[in-house]
């Protein structure tokens, strides 16, 4: 199963080579992800619990959805000054 990743915010804030990095990792973490077998309970912990990715201090909060093959980027945060 391919993942496509979706942001629900286009994130202007954030500087585009963060955005890449981010699509990359989330790539790699569905190219992974496609890897498991869906009787695995990882499963049912992705779908009780969003899952969290930091990238040079800016924090990403994603979901994913197996059986629509989303990895969807909720929310994100700001570094910390």
């Amino acid at each position: 199963m391919n993942f496509v990743v979706i942001f629900s915010d286009p994130m202007p804030a954030v500087p585009e080579h963060v955005r890449e990095r981010l699509l990359s990792s989330l790539e790699e973490v569905g190219a992974t992800l496609s890897s498991i077998p869906g009787e695995n309970a990882v499963w049912e912990s992705l779908r009780e619990a969003p899952m969290l990715l930091t990238l040079e201090g800016w924090r990403f909060i994603y979901a994913v959805d197996r059986q629509l093959g989303r990895i969807t980027v909720k929310e994100f945060r700001a570094p910390r000054p």
